[in-house]
């Protein structure tokens, strides 16, 4: 089914982008801007989007947080008074 909303197109061929060949921005009609400030406005925002790595897993920093030492810390030294005391 064919809807009939009415979107301008932006279609930026060269990206800068290793990774990207092409992009395409929808945009609403709620304002009437030239198409040449509309393709710069679009540029610009292509250019604040950031690649984000993710594997897995959480990043180092976040396991060489102080609680997580203390935690272990601790339970190690609850460990050793249990076995000595056995």
């Amino acid at each position: 089914m064919v809807r009939g909303i009415n979107k301008r197109v932006i279609e930026i061929n060269e990206t800068g982008n290793p990774y990207f060949d092409r992009a395409v921005l929808y945009m609403t009609d709620k304002e009437k801007q030239d198409d040449g400030k509309m393709e710069e406005e679009a540029r610009r925002y292509l250019a604040t989007i950031q690649k984000v790595r993710w594997s897995g897993r959480p990043p180092l920093k976040s396991w060489l947080n102080w609680k997580f030492w203390l935690a272990a810390l601790s339970s190690g030294a609850v460990s050793l008074l249990l076995l000595t005391l056995l």
